[in-house]
């Protein structure tokens, strides 16, 4: 019964900020990334929280709470289920995630695949954490990440802060490809 509430009560505060004009990318952002954390709670009262910090956990809880329109088939990478994120990469993964898929959603794409992965980089003893989301949609504009009033500008500073970027490249078969990567924090 919280559950439902509470998800009702954010979707109806997305609705509220996807209608305001005056409302900043990071509250839209925000709004969303609150329904995944609302999807946390209750498998964690229900005796899951063991599986927190998975990436199938993470791919369980986004999906489960982002718009669709029927035709928007999203789909993980199946060696990306068993990867384990420390508490850090999961929280900037969920971020990451619902915003990107929901631009992508949004954009008209009706198939988006899904990697993460955590990687060595070279020359170090340190990871990364690397997320890819590859879409079918029309392209990213140029100069996206310029514009401040857009989400993928702020969630970009955010991962600078975290040695971290985010890029977009258009696929051979048309498409885009986002890439978010960032210092992993193990």
């Amino acid at each position: 019964t919280v559950h439902s509430l509470v998800k009702n009560a954010a979707y109806a505060l997305i609705s509220e900020v996807d209608g305001d004009p005056g409302a900043g990318p990071e509250t839209r952002t925000l709004a969303r990334e609150m329904l995944a954390l609302t999807e946390e709670a209750r498998l964690m009262a229900l005796g899951r929280a063991a599986e927190l910090g998975t990436v199938e956990l993470l791919w369980h809880c986004v999906t489960r709470v982002l718009p669709s329109s029927g035709d928007t088939i999203a789909g993980l990478d199946p060696a990306s289920r068993s990867v384990e994120l420390s508490g850090t990469d999961y929280q900037l993964a969920r971020r990451c995630l619902v915003d990107l898929m929901t631009n992508a959603w949004k954009a008209g794409a009706h198939r988006i695949e899904v990697a993460i992965s955590v990687e060595e980089q070279p020359g170090t003893a340190r990871t990364q954490t690397v997320l890819r989301v590859d879409d079918d949609g029309p392209g990213m504009p140029a100069g996206v990440l310029e514009n401040p009033a857009t989400s993928l500008a702020v969630m970009a500073e955010h991962l600078r802060g975290y040695a971290g970027s985010l890029a977009f490249s258009p696929r051979a078969d048309g498409g885009t490809q986002a890439c978010a990567r960032w210092q992993s924090a193990w």
